[in-house]
C-alpha cells in the first residue's frame, strides 16, 4: 500500500489549508466575491514597524471552536502562517505561480512533519521528489472567481 508521500499527496488538513489560502488569494486579488472581501482586512499598526511592510491580515477574535472555523477567522490565520515569500507583492502577480509555490510549501511542511514523526529516521520515500504543479491531487478544484 502506498503512503501519502509516495503519491505526493498532503493530509486532509493540509488540503483544507491549501484551499483556504487559495480562496483568500483569489479574494484579495479580484476583490470578488464582495461578501468575502468585506471580511478580510489588512493589519495596520499605529506605529511604523518593520512588520508593517508584510501583508498580514487582521485576525478576528473567535470565542468558540465553531467561530474559529468561520472564513473571517480561518482565512487570516492561514494567510498569516504562510512564508513571506508567498504573500509578498512580487509573488501575487499570477495565480498559476502562486498555486505552484503554495502546493510546494504545503508538501514540504507535511513531508518534514512526517520525517520528524519518525524520530529523525530517513523515511522510505525519496527525500527530494520532483516538485511540479500536480503533486497535490484534488478530487475537486476551486473555480477562479
Amino acid at each position: 500500500m502506498q503512503n501519502l508521500a509516495d503519491l505526493h499527496w498532503v493530509p486532509v488538513r493540509g488540503r483544507i489549508k491549501y484551499k483556504v489560502a487559495l480562496l483568500t488569494f483569489k479574494t484579495l486579488i479580484t476583490h470578488r466575491p464582495m461578501y468575502l472581501h468585506d471580511l478580510l482586512q489588512f493589519h495596520t499598526s499605529p506605529r511604523h514597524l518593520r512588520s508593517s511592510e508584510h501583508h498580514s491580515l487582521h485576525v478576528a477574535g473567535a470565542r468558540t471552536v465553531f467561530g474559529s472555523r468561520a472564513f473571517c477567522h480561518a482565512a487570516p490565520t492561514v494567510w498569516n502562517s504562510l512564508p513571506l515569500d508567498l504573500t509578498d507583492d512580487s509573488n501575487t502577480a499570477f495565480l498559476s505561480s502562486f498555486k505552484k509555490d503554495l502546493q510546494t510549501h504545503f508538501y514540504r511542511v507535511y513531508r518534514h512533519a512526517n520525517h520528524s514523526a519518525l524520530g529523525g529516521i530517513i523515511p522510505h520515500f525519496r527525500l527530494f521528489p520532483p516538485f511540479h504543479a500536480e503533486f497535490v491531487k484534488f478530487r475537486f478544484s476551486i473555480p477562479f472567481i
